[in-house]
């Protein structure tokens, strides 16, 4: 717990912190709505803000109470209604060429809204970062411009997952997320060597979840669209035994 006398002294911090966390909830509003730019920039903001916030002083533990990855996870899903998961899935079986890219952005809960999150803060907004520039690209008609979004999105997806490897975040559910939106990258870019490893990462991953019985309650929807992208190496799997 805080003590009054340093929470008095800290309020311009506190009040930066819950500034910059309200521009990621409406960054992920606009990740929902298809404003990608409009994300993008209130992402910028946010990083702007957490920057100057966390001048010089030490960041609290990555598993701040509610403010787990798990916990965010699991409110992010709530804001994301199944109709629109299922609308999404049915779009992606409907066009052969596109694969499941998994767009539920990340969410800071409003009644930790005004806490502070530590190192958490920043992994949130560079996954979503990485998400609005992955959703942007896929809708760039401007070839250069497209490969530049994608490029981006690719370093920021792969430095959320070395930072969720290296803060010991354990969270299976945000394996699967990073291996299937890379994948998707890497299967634009016609790297298929590249998006091979990540399914079968993300496969392996897949089967781990089952044999341990995880508990998908609101998970489901996602797991389809994994399936839908692994379904390759699984058919593979099942004629090379048949073979």
């Amino acid at each position: 717990m805080f003590s009054s006398n340093t929470q008095s002294s800290s309020q311009p911090e506190f009040k930066s912190h819950a500034v910059a966390q309200s521009y990621n909830n409406k960054a992920a509003s606009c990740i929902d709505d298809g404003r990608y730019e409009h994300a993008i920039r209130y992402l910028a903001k946010a990083f702007q803000l957490s920057s100057h916030s966390s001048d010089g002083t030490q960041s609290p533990p990555t598993n701040f109470g509610g403010h787990s990855l798990q916990a965010c996870l699991r409110y992010s899903r709530s804001s994301f209604s199944s109709q629109d998961l299922e609308k999404q899935l049915s779009s992606d079986k409907k066009d052969s060429s596109e694969g499941f890219i998994h767009r539920v952005p990340l969410r800071i809960s409003t009644h930790f809204i005004d806490m502070p999150m530590g190192s958490l803060f920043s992994f949130i907004l560079t996954y979503n970062m990485a998400l609005a520039h992955h959703l942007s690209a896929m809708g760039e008609t401007k070839e250069n411009q497209r490969r530049r979004k994608l490029q981006k999105a690719l370093k920021l997806y792969e430095l959320s997952y070395r930072w969720h490897v290296q803060e010991e975040m354990n969270c299976l559910a945000f394996s699967m997320i990073i291996a299937n939106n890379l994948s998707e990258i890497h299967r634009v870019a016609n790297n298929e060597r590249k998006r091979q490893m990540c399914l079968q990462n993300l496969l392996s991953t897949m089967m781990y979840v089952h044999m341990v019985d995880y508990n998908r309650g609101g998970e489901v929807g996602e797991m389809d669209g994994f399936v839908q992208n692994t379904s390759p190496l699984i058919l593979k799997g099942q004629c090379a035994g048949a073979a």
